[in-house]
């Protein structure tokens, strides 16, 4: 259950809201897949950079237990990949419909549907990694 209670106005608002906030869990787990991939690609340790993360002020249990989750290759869904991607698409049409451009998002939700195409739509969304 919830912690807080918000009332948000008319019927569909809370829907709009669950998008906005959703854009922000599947940008940054894209982000931090694409960081991830990078910093290997570049020689250097994956755990390294998280311990870096750790230490600043990206810090948070999430980031932890999703990259702790991606190191170890568990993508046992806690939001299903497909169901983050659903979400993007959806941001994307919402922002279109009152004319706000959704560049960063429009990105994270190819990463996503590439993910799927890779048979990744069952897993944790995580697995854009």
């Amino acid at each position: 259950m919830g912690k807080a209670f918000f009332f948000l106005g008319e019927v569909g608002n809370a829907t709009k809201m669950m998008l906005i906030i959703n854009i922000v869990q599947g940008n940054f787990m894209a982000t931090i897949a694409k960081d991830l991939t990078l910093v290997q690609v570049v020689g250097q340790s994956q755990q390294v950079l998280l311990d870096i993360f750790n230490l600043g002020q990206l810090d948070s249990i999430f980031l932890d237990q999703k990259c702790l989750n991606i190191l170890q290759g568990n993508f046992k869904p806690d939001f299903y990949l497909k169901y983050i991607q659903k979400d993007l698409h959806l941001a994307i049409a919402l922002g279109d419909g009152v004319h706000h451009p959704t560049p960063l998002v429009a990105t994270a939700n190819e990463m996503y549907k590439r993910a799927k195409v890779l048979d990744q739509s069952d897993n944790d969304k995580s697995a854009v990694y």
